[in-house]
């Protein structure tokens, strides 16, 4: 297996928050949750690599003081995410692997959180993929467009 090095400057990923509007039945349920949770580490002879863990909205659960979801691996495995939202805003975000917790973490607001939760990196065993779609001249010519089809409307 590669060996994980340690980057001057770790790679954190903030999600983006679901917000209330996306989906008329499951958007207000789950405002405020993060879309996804990607781990990422740099590593020797691989390069940037990753795990990314998406919502599973089968999961949701409403109590009186937190509303949680859990997340699962875009790559079959046993680990998961449980994603705890109190109503002050402060999330706490727990990784297992199985039944038994690997780590978690936590933050006042989702900002914050996401930070904290995603400077963990990657867990022993834990599925990664290799990611290199990131690099500058990829991402620019991927996702963006032509002022010309900004100007008529284009979504």
């Amino acid at each position: 297996m590669p060996k994980q090095t340690a980057p001057p400057h770790f790679p954190a990923f903030i999600p983006h928050v679901i917000e209330e509007h996306w989906d008329d039945v499951w958007g207000p349920r789950l405002a405020g949750f993060p879309v996804n949770i990607v781990y990422a580490a740099r590593i020797d002879g691989v390069g940037l690599a990753q795990a990314t863990y998406v919502f599973d909205p089968g999961t949701f659960i409403e109590g009186e003081q937190t509303r949680q979801m859990r997340y699962r691996p875009t790559i079959e495995s046993d680990f998961s995410v449980l994603v705890v939202l109190r109503p002050e805003g402060r999330i706490e975000t727990f990784k297992y692997r199985a039944s038994e917790l690997i780590c978690e973490a936590c933050g006042p607001d989702f900002r914050t959180a996401m930070i904290h939760t995603t400077a963990i990196g990657f867990t022993s065993g834990e599925p990664w993929t290799n990611q290199k779609a990131f690099d500058n001249q990829a991402w620019s010519a991927r996702f963006s467009r032509p002022t010309s089809d900004r100007l008529q409307g284009a979504p």
